[in-house]
């Protein structure tokens, strides 16, 4: 039964995250080479996040790996993982952005509005297939940072649309997770202060890009 749901997991976020690579694509008016690139940079991140997870899995149940690897890798996964993916994916991307084979500021543009988008077709499908009543709040936030990202994303920076998105986002979700008796990302259960370092993410980024303009 494990493996079922988790296979279901799978099979749900593969398809959101097509979906949203296919609206960012069509919509997005980048050139298709640029599009292209960034979208492959953000592909080859959510394929380490996910083994990430896995090696996440493994850290926090060594024991149970050791006596039964099986057992660990079958079973769903946790915040826990999750945490320690976003911390090694944090930290591969630096060493990414400082030897320059990615650039920063067109790579978060791009991960956060397929993140956004792959966001809410996931949670569309949740809401239909499991008739899940708490979604409906979280699925009205992304629908409106989808509307935010098709009105402005040619009207202002990649910086100033990421790190806005990001500020709304951490904000809301903050605001949710006191609200709700739970909050989820991909069906992972998401604590409050998470929430609050996005939100500051997006005031950092912001700020970056504030004084670039003005030292320009």
């Amino acid at each position: 039964m494990a493996a079922t749901s988790v296979l279901i997991s799978v099979a749900t976020l593969i398809v959101s995250f097509i979906m949203g690579a296919f609206v960012f694509f069509i919509t997005d008016q980048q050139t298709v080479k640029e599009k292209k690139k960034n979208m492959e940079d953000v592909f080859s991140f959510f394929v380490n996040f996910i083994i990430f997870i896995w090696v996440g899995k493994i850290i926090w149940n060594l024991d149970l790996f050791m006596s039964d690897p099986l057992a660990v890798l079958a079973y769903p996964s946790f915040s826990g993982a999750f945490y320690i993916a976003v911390i090694l994916s944090a930290l591969l991307m630096t060493w990414k952005f400082r030897n320059g084979s990615i650039q920063f500021e067109s790579f978060m543009y791009t991960l956060v509005v397929i993140f956004i988008l792959s966001s809410f077709f996931y949670e569309f499908i949740d809401l239909v297939w499991h008739d899940n009543s708490y979604t409906w709040r979280y699925l009205s936030l992304l629908f409106g940072l989808s509307l935010l990202y098709i009105i402005f994303s040619n009207r202002t920076s990649y910086n100033i649309m990421s790190g806005l998105a990001l500020f709304i986002y951490g904000l809301v979700q903050s605001m949710l997770s006191i609200i709700l008796p739970f909050t989820t990302v991909f069906g992972y259960l998401i604590d409050f202060w998470f929430f609050i370092l996005i939100s500051l993410l997006g005031i950092v980024v912001i700020t970056i890009e504030s004084k670039r303009k003005k030292g320009s």
